[in-house]
């Protein structure tokens, strides 16, 4: 009789037990969940940064009367000298010109043109977007996030998981991981005061940044869509015969560099066959040394291989570490969303960089010469009419 009592309080001991770790695994659960929902922001696309607040209300005002609308960034700006002769192009089959506002300004990312045109009470019939040099000049993720990125990233790419988030976007504050998030205000102006180096976390920050522009320039696409506008995407031309700035860290080796410097020198002495040959192969054991790219462009140039050249100079362009002016990866990104979505686009790198070898096409660093800006937004100007039946 006793064994038997023992056995049943045992038996209820052990259901006791069961119930409390149950009860415990739900509570954990509840607390976890609860974290994540007050941590997380819903959103289709797991972004690293979080943006407060509306532009500000005299931007808004100008903007928002606007039959065509510019976005973007330093290049963006940098089209106030020509919206006439865009608006002469684009109005010329009615009687008074486009009402037309360049809310372009220096410094400018993805992040913050969305935000902005989310701000306007109502889009307007058209939207150019003329951007992607300034990227990562306000740094809106790091590479301390790029595990939590990945984890992310993967139920962005699972196709049943990003088709709820799409139906349902507050999942998304349960099923992504929680970031320690950058914080903009959209009023403020954008500063460059964090930077990530050409140094470890680098090449990580820079695949995160890609990822994100694109997540922004579909929802970008999707916004503009929704609110019965119509969108324009302007790739920026890069200037090839610009060097990198900085290496990435992984393509950095002391050898290859004295090697590079002995190239320098034989060049100097008029060897540039005798370096072309050296240089390849070289360049086939560092695919990504963004010196070494260039110094074989250049070198290919010089002995008239102009399209072997354009290709090792774009190359160096991608992996210039010190991302300070647009990439030949964003205009990739512009051609594949333009592509899926349907969008037109002027592809106005490789129209200008078609001439590359003949001609001087950049005034500068960054901007092309005015002649070819002018001729490319007359250009757009006829697409216009036809995008908007004028």
């Amino acid at each position: 009789m006793a064994k038997r009592k023992s056995k049943k309080a045992s038996k209820n001991n052990t259901i006791g037990l069961g119930k409390i770790i149950f009860t415990l695994a739900i509570l954990t659960i509840v607390v976890i969940i609860g974290w994540r929902i007050k941590k997380n922001p819903a959103s289709d696309a797991p972004y690293p940064y979080k943006i407060s607040g509306q532009a500000k209300t005299e931007l808004i005002d100008k903007a928002k009367d606007a039959q065509i609308l510019f976005i973007g960034d330093r290049l963006g700006a940098g089209l106030d000298k020509f919206i006439q002769s865009f608006n002469q192009a684009a109005s010329k089959n009615i009687s008074e010109p486009l009402k037309i506002y360049n809310m372009s300004r220096d410094g400018l990312g993805l992040h913050r043109i969305l935000n902005e045109l989310k701000s306007l009470p109502k889009l307007p019939s058209l939207i150019i977007y003329y951007g992607s040099t300034q990227e990562f000049f306000e740094t809106r993720a790091h590479p301390l996030q790029y595990q939590d990125f990945l984890f992310n990233k993967k139920i962005q790419d699972e196709d049943i998981l990003s088709s709820v988030l799409m139906a349902f976007p507050d999942l998304s504050r349960v099923l992504y991981n929680p970031y320690t998030f950058y914080e903009f205000d959209l009023a403020a102006k954008p500063n460059s005061k964090v930077v990530i180096g050409a140094g470890p976390g680098k090449i990580e920050q820079m695949e995160m940044i890609f990822q994100i522009y694109e997540w922004e320039l579909l929802e970008l696409t999707k916004y503009v869509k929704e609110n019965n506008s119509k969108l324009v995407l302007i790739t920026s031309p890069i200037n090839l015969d610009v060097p990198p700035k900085a290496n990435c860290s992984l393509s950095e080796e002391g050898g290859l560099q004295i090697a590079i410097n002995e190239m320098i020198e034989k060049l100097k002495n008029g060897k540039s066959k005798e370096v072309y040959d050296e240089l390849k192969v070289l360049k086939a054991k560092h695919p990504s040394h963004a010196r070494l790219l260039y110094l074989f462009g250049s070198t290919a140039l010089e002995i008239g291989k102009t399209k072997e050249a354009k290709e090792a100079l774009t190359q160096a362009a991608t992996f210039d570490c010190a991302t300070w002016r647009g990439s030949p990866v964003f205009n990739q990104i512009m051609r594949k969303v333009a592509a899926q979505s349907g969008l037109p686009l002027v592809d106005f790198d490789s129209q200008l960089n078609a001439m590359y070898g003949q001609n001087v096409l950049f005034f500068d660093e960054v901007n092309p010469q005015n002649i070819y800006t002018k001729a490319m937004l007359t250009k757009l100007g006829e697409l216009t009419i036809r995008l908007l039946g004028l």
